[in-house]
């Protein structure tokens, strides 16, 4: 008994990450705690709108903008330094941004097959293959944003993204074709195509979009929620921040993914842009502490979990002298509430196998039932989660034999003793549950799953006031939906 809980131990610390400490000296653990308390802020590349207007999307000799490109890039790199004035701040800019994937040569491999996938959908479109330049374009397009391409090459995405919209107008799929055309807008604001380069109905959808894009209420990030949750793991940095840029005013958005911060500040001949930058990170810092999050959980897309596991689970105590152990198959659902928190149901179907002693006469069906809610943590590729809730368990009835004479010579046998055998009716078990667990993303959307857990469970249909036991670990795969 003792070598398989010791054995089930093991497999449960295994979902447990191990803290090393290590010995320091003194001023190497005041540096590490310094590091520890700076918070450091994603500054990301500006969204420049100025000069940008549906009139003038079309242009027969180029105008340049009014601003230059220089004092642009320049206000990004104030709002950086503005940020490392305070000492609890440090700003990773764009360009260490790049410099971070640079150094990860698998990166670079994985951005040269983004370029090979959005080639090969152009000239699928040249050659009017157009259903498969769509999926080409598409997987590009997916590929691109988990490399948060985005970010660091954002005219590439921009690329690929008129290339869909054109491929969906060709095959009559306006509605997909607006919405590629608007984030090509949001990657690259100042692209402008020339007159009579496409036709009129095309350039009335980029145009459509690019209203669109001008018209929403609130800036959008340039890449999706959980896209940049990820890249804010990747880096690491507690949030994110971006400016946008408008002819009369610059506006800036900031993230934790929990909370969402948004100002704004009129442009005026006077004032440069490196010192409206300035003025909206400082109000930023001034109300770090203060209550303006505009919205608890806006950046978060709820996500609903779906995954098939086998079971095994092990009773402790009953039904019989040695612990029992059961196998089957199980349905587990979950829905996570926001970043930390979610809820889960578990519908399995189990059987109880044969135990050593051979006590347990006959198949024993259980049917089990598990509500439970918790936290959970994601740091890409890894998902791990604590949870607790309600367990209900219903087993058939069954048959227990003890008596050694019985089992040899059978029940009808004059040896075998009357009451030998112990009838049970079926069980209507309840009791708390914890569950740990964790799961492993092979893509975007399919992922591993691991759960192990311990239930405490009270016969409800019987006279016994015994507690049961079960330790169980599962295994499957799931799919996420979001």
């Amino acid at each position: 008994m003792c070598r398989r809980l010791i054995t089930y131990g093991l497999s449960m610390a295994l979902l447990v990450p191990t803290i090393c400490l290590g010995q320091n000296l003194p001023l190497d653990r005041a540096q590490s705690t310094l590091r520890y308390t700076e918070k450091r802020i994603a500054v990301l590349p500006v969204q420049d709108w100025t000069g940008v207007n549906s009139a003038l999307l079309f242009f027969v000799d180029e105008n340049p903008s009014t601003i230059s490109r220089k004092e642009v890039h320049d206000s990004v790199e104030s709002a950086r330094i503005n940020l490392e004035k305070d000492p609890r701040f440090h700003g990773v800019g764009p360009e260490e941004i790049k410099r971070f994937f640079q150094q990860d040569s698998s990166h670079a491999t994985a951005v040269s097959l983004v370029h090979e996938r959005y080639h090969l959908g152009i000239d699928l479109y040249d050659a009017l293959r157009l259903k498969d330049a769509i999926h080409h374009l598409e997987e590009a397009q997916k590929h691109a944003s988990s490399l948060y391409l985005e970010i660091l090459d954002p005219q590439l995405t921009a690329r690929i993204a008129l290339s869909l919209g054109l491929s969906y107008l060709e095959e009559n799929q306006p509605g997909k074709a607006h919405v590629s055309f608007k984030k090509m807008f949001l990657l690259n604001p100042q692209r402008k195509f020339r007159k009579g380069y496409y036709p009129a109905d095309t350039e009335k959808a980029l145009q459509a979009a690019l209203v669109d894009a001008l018209s929403s209420p609130e800036p959008n990030w340039p890449m999706a929620p959980s896209t940049l949750q990820g890249l804010m793991n990747r880096l690491p940095v507690r949030e994110s921040m971006m400016l946008i840029l408008y002819d009369d005013r610059m506006e800036w958005i900031a993230t934790d993914m929990v909370r969402t911060w948004r100002d704004r500040e009129p442009l005026t001949e006077n004032r440069s842009l490196e010192e409206s930058s300035s003025r909206l990170i400082s109000r930023w810092i001034t109300c770090l502490e203060g209550q303006v999050a505009r919205s608890r959980f806006a950046n978060y897309d709820p996500e609903f979990r779906l995954d098939s596991n086998l079971n095994h689970g092990l009773f402790l105590k009953q039904p019989n002298r040695r612990m029992t152990q059961q196998v089957g198959v199980s349905t587990n659902g979950t829905f996570r509430f926001n970043r930390y928190l979610d809820g889960s149901i578990k519908l399995a179907i189990s059987s109880l196998l044969q135990d050593p002693l051979r006590d347990l006469q006959g198949e024993v069906t259980g049917f089990r039932s598990l509500f439970s809610s918790g936290f959970s943590f994601r740091h890409d590729p890894m998902f791990w989660f604590v949870r607790t809730g309600i367990d209900l368990h219903y087993l058939d009835s069954f048959t227990v034999l003890t008596n050694p004479d019985c089992k040899f010579f059978g029940v009808e046998a004059s040896r075998c003793a009357e009451g030998s055998a112990t009838e049970s009716d079926a069980a209507f078990l309840a009791g708390l549950a914890l569950i740990v667990g964790g799961a492993v993303d092979l893509s975007d959307d399919i992922y591993i799953s691991l759960h192990s857990g311990l239930s405490l469970y009270k016969n409800l249909s019987g006279d016994s006031t015994e507690f049961n036991y079960l330790l169980s670990n599962e295994l499957g795969l799931g799919y996420r939906f979001h």
